[in-house]
C-alpha cells in the first residue's frame, strides 16, 4: 500500500490517533449524527474516515485542494460503497473559500492555522464565522509562541508535503477571533505534536463552562513504543 497519503498530512505513527482524537473531541463538544460538519482541509480523511460513517447522509462536507489526497483516502481507508450511503460532499477549491450554501454546526480545522500567515488566518477565520450557526463551534489547532512568526497572506505548506510551520501569540489568536465576531476558548485537549486546541463561537454560552472545561483534556498516556516510533 502506498503510504504517502498518510505521511503528507503528518507523522504516520500518529495518523490513526490524531483522527480518533478529533472524533472524540467533537463528540465531547456535542457533535451528533444529525449535525452538519465541515472538515476544512480534510486531507486524506484521517478524521473523515470516522466522521463519514457516523454522520447522517449529506451531513459531512469537506474542503481539500489536493484531490489526490481525498481519492487516496477513499480508496485506501473507506471504499466507494459508503459514499453511496452517506453522500459526503467535497470541494477541491484552492482559494480558501467555503463554497457550500449551508450553515454548519461544527467546523473542524486541524493543523490549518499552523501553516498560514497572519493575514490568511484572519481571512479564513472570518469566512468560517459567516458559515456557522449562531451556536455553532469552530475547532482548530495552533502552535503558540512568543511572537507572530509570519504576517503574510501566504499558505505555508510545500507542494511536496514539506511542512513550513508558523506560530502565533495566544493574544493574537484571541484578537483575530474577536475581529471576526467570535468568542474564543483555549482547551487542554491533548495533541501528540504539541498543537493547542481552540474553540470559537458567535455565542459565548456555546463555549464550555468551567466544569466542562476541566473534562476537555483528552488525556492519553502514550506508550513507550509510540513515543519512540517503534
Amino acid at each position: 500500500m502506498d503510504k504517502s497519503y498518510r505521511t503528507y498530512v503528518g507523522p504516520e505513527k500518529f495518523y490513526d490517533y490524531i483522527g480518533a482524537a478529533q472524533f472524540a473531541l467533537l463528540c465531547s463538544c456535542g457533535l451528533r449524527e444529525h449535525h452538519a460538519l465541515l472538515d476544512y482541509g480534510c486531507g486524506s480523511l484521517r478524521a473523515g474516515r470516522l466522521f463519514i460513517p457516523y454522520l447522517n447522509p449529506g451531513k459531512y462536507h469537506a474542503v481539500e485542494p489536493n484531490k489526490w489526497l481525498v481519492d487516496e483516502g477513499i480508496a485506501q481507508e473507506l471504499g466507494q460503497d459508503i459514499l453511496r450511503v452517506k453522500r459526503p460532499v467535497f470541494s477541491h477549491n484552492n482559494d480558501f473559500s467555503i463554497p457550500f450554501n449551508i450553515q454548519f454546526d461544527f467546523i473542524l480545522a486541524q493543523s490549518i492555522f499552523t501553516h498560514t500567515g497572519k493575514l490568511l488566518f484572519e481571512r479564513i477565520l472570518h469566512t468560517m464565522s459567516r458559515s456557522i450557526t449562531e451556536r455553532g463551534l469552530i475547532l482548530s489547532t495552533f502552535f503558540l509562541g512568543d511572537n507572530d512568526e509570519d504576517l503574510s497572506d501566504d499558505w505555508l505548506y510545500g507542494q511536496d508535503g514539506k511542512k513550513c510551520l508558523t506560530r502565533f501569540k495566544e493574544e493574537t489568536v484571541r484578537a483575530v477571533a474577536s475581529i471576526a465576531g467570535l468568542y474564543s476558548c483555549r482547551i487542554p485537549w491533548h495533541h501528540p505534536v504539541n498543537q493547542c486546541w481552540f474553540l470559537f463561537s458567535k455565542n459565548r454560552d456555546a463555549l464550555p463552562n468551567e466544569a466542562q472545561y476541566e473534562k476537555l483534556c483528552g488525556i492519553h498516556v502514550l506508550s513507550a513504543s509510540m513515543e519512540h516510533g517503534a
